[in-house]
């Protein structure tokens, strides 16, 4: 039984890693949509692309859970959909996109707070603020790397609203999972609450050029990538790395998506690397491990059984 654990212990790390990859990405496939929809509908459709993904590989209805369930599936919803994905997108309007990539990724912090406020049993190691300190540092380099600081004090705002968020959807997403719901209904049922808040105002403003916009090959392409694999199939791994890891160290892999971003850019759009930002990489990297060196204890104590 113990072996067993630690193997899903690894395989939810391990789907962290994978999942930040992935929502790294998701900010140029969204950049490449932003040509043909706003920021607004793109979430909007993304939902409703999420929401028939998941009922395609998993068709049965999620019963009623009670108000008490029901009110913590809409705050999850709310909390990671409508305001953290929402805002996170209008900030870059409001100041610079470097400030919103550090800002949001102070979520880890705001997860600690939240998960600390909310749920007792959560635990911390001093190394996670080792760690933060570390990545943050290494996540400015390369944000900052030869510009100006800027502050947008609107956009600001918005971004670290979003980051707070994040910390709560994390946090009630940990409760969740001790509850007997299936994973795939549970998080279609976020989703769905999500296409349910947006919806008024995406009638309300809905036009026959969205509607061609959405329909060009290049436009719902992205759009079915961030509803499928960036919604549908990466909330799904990520939520299972909150069961296992809880809120607090799951959280700490965020501080990939600005990496990862980074990266991809300089692949999609041939953006080149100085050594600042491959520095920034390297202490990113390493406030990662630091924050998670419960992680390698782990690895090493398999690799010793297995040894």
């Amino acid at each position: 039984m113990m072996a067993l654990m630690e193997k899903k212990v690894v395989a939810a790390h391990v789907l962290a890693f994978g999942t930040m990859l992935i929502w790294g990405m998701s900010f140029i496939i969204s950049k490449i949509a932003l040509d043909y929809l706003t920021p607004f509908q793109i979430l909007f459709w993304r939902e409703i692309v999420s929401i028939l993904s998941l009922f395609v590989i998993y068709p049965k209805i999620l019963r009623w859970q009670g108000w008490r369930i029901e009110l913590q599936l809409f705050l999850a919803s709310v909390s990671a959909m409508t305001v953290y994905q929402l805002l996170e997108n209008y900030a870059v309007a409001f100041t610079e996109a470097s400030n919103v990539s550090v800002i949001v990724s102070t979520a880890p912090f705001f997860t600690m707070l939240v998960a600390r406020m909310l749920n007792k049993s959560e635990r911390f190691k001093r190394t996670f603020f080792l760690g933060f300190v570390c990545a943050m540092a290494g996540i400015c380099l390369f944000s900052f790397n030869g510009a100006e600081l800027r502050l947008g004090l609107l956009g600001d705002l918005l971004a670290l609203i979003a980051a707070f968020s994040w910390g709560f959807y994390q946090s009630i997403v940990k409760n969740l999972s001790d509850k007997d719901i299936p994973q795939f209904s549970m998080t279609r049922r976020i989703f769905e609450y999500a296409a349910l808040t947006l919806l008024p105002i995406e009638l309300f403003q809905i036009s026959s050029q969205e509607l061609h916009n959405l329909f060009v090959p290049q436009s719902l392409y992205c759009i079915i990538f961030l509803g499928a694999i960036c919604s549908a199939l990466c909330y799904l791994t990520w939520n299972f790395a909150i069961k296992m890891l809880g809120a607090i160290k799951s959280s700490v892999y965020i501080y990939l998506n600005p990496v990862t971003t980074l990266i991809g850019s300089a692949i999609v759009f041939s953006e080149r690397l100085g050594w600042v930002s491959l520095v920034g990489v390297v202490l990113t990297m390493a406030g990662l491990v630091i924050s998670n060196d419960d992680a390698l204890e782990l690895l090493h104590s398999l690799r010793r059984k297995q040894g």
